[in-house]
């Protein structure tokens, strides 16, 4: 997984890149958690920040809001939601490709083109469920706004019907997500339910020591050790 420059993307196959609005929660939680993530350096200093300053929060704005623009680009093996699937022309600034739903204007004399057919009818390929691994303990609502860049009511009632009672959610949880436009998926949807439920019975038996030594990604367990030591190293400079 890595950052690049939009005008850098070249023959990169758009199947390969994240759409932006799933890319800016995974970029987002690599500048909480100090995530390897390679291109990430050049982005914040492409923003006029640096690794000090980016987690101010002006500073993240600026930089999620290249992310989200498509002025950089999250190119990885498996995305969410590929840019190959934006049928309805919502990323053409990147894709270069018109949107589905648009229809050239009739051509005098020739007759008048037919009407588009009803929404429900369009051949657009609805997304496949999926989960997240929440990588540090954190609130309902903050998960919310790491996931999700807008506010969208259908999005936000499907969310809530997959991760019910969700209040306070810790390290190693799993969050499922689903397409809400996807009829076809209901038994995946039970299958990755059922998955997070275990999970979370597991979570609830271990002690927080527990869950942060299995489930904080290495960079921020040596963000933390790294904090526990440097009182000792003071303390033995100044005899």
């Amino acid at each position: 997984m890595r950052l690049i420059p939009r005008n850098c993307r070249r023959d990169i196959s758009l199947h390969t890149i994240e759409s932006p609005f799933f890319a800016v929660s995974k970029v987002r939680n690599a500048l909480a958690c100090s995530q390897k993530l390679t291109g990430l350096d050049d982005l914040i200093k492409d923003c006029n920040s640096s690794l000090r300053d980016c987690r101010h929060p002006d500073h993240t704005r600026r930089i999620l809001a290249a992310v989200a623009n498509g002025d950089w680009l999250l190119v990885t093996d498996r995305p969410f939601s590929p840019l190959s699937n934006d049928t309805l022309g919502k990323y053409s600034h990147i894709t270069r490709k018109r949107s589905t739903w648009s229809v050239d204007p009739p051509r005098s004399p020739e007759p008048e083109a037919p009407p588009l057919p009803p929404r429900s009818t369009l051949n657009t390929k609805p997304q496949e469920p999926g989960f997240y691994v929440v990588p540090k303990s954190t609130s309902a609502e903050e998960l919310r706004t790491q996931l999700f860049s807008a506010y969208s009511p259908t999005v936000f009632q499907k969310f809530k019907e997959l991760n019910p009672n969700l209040d306070q959610v810790k390290a190693g949880q799993l969050i499922v997500l689903s397409d809400p436009g996807n009829r076809q998926c209901t038994r995946e949807d039970a299958t990755l339910m059922s998955a997070a439920e275990q999970v979370n019975q597991v979570l609830a038996s271990l002690t927080p020591e527990d869950r942060v030594a299995q489930y904080i990604p290495r960079g921020e367990r040596a963000c933390s050790r790294r904090a526990a030591e440097q009182p000792q190293k003071l303390s033995s400079s100044s005899f």
